[in-house]
């Protein structure tokens, strides 16, 4: 199914769904309450690997290179969640609707 640039994949029936949008394959949950339960730091910690793995030999444990419990990593924390937390990224979003219907308007017009 098509609409609009957005592909419909694998839509399963319960509350996860993956679309895949510009080519880029993304889940989305359907409830806040599963939201806030994928949002619980206590129940997931940072892994670091791949290619952050191989950045933290010749960085060491910088911003996104430290891992959990490591004091750069307590210490970027604690910078980042008061300006990312979820406050204020309600705050930002009447901007972000604003920026998203101009560029809307001018993909149509």
């Amino acid at each position: 199914m098509r609409s609009n640039n957005v592909i419909l994949t694998d839509i399963e029936s319960g509350e996860i769904y993956k679309l895949t949008l510009g080519g880029n394959k993304q889940l989305f949950v359907h409830s806040h309450a599963l939201f806030d339960e994928l949002c619980d730091e206590s129940r997931f910690s940072k892994i670091i690997d791949g290619g952050l793995d191989k950045l933290r030999a010749g960085v060491k444990d910088g911003l996104f290179t430290a891992r959990e419990g490591e004091h750069n990593w307590g210490v970027a924390h604690r910078i980042i969640m008061p300006v990312f937390g979820p406050l204020k990224i309600r705050a930002t979003l009447p901007g972000m609707k604003d920026v998203a219907q101009e560029l809307t308007l001018k993909w149509y017009i």
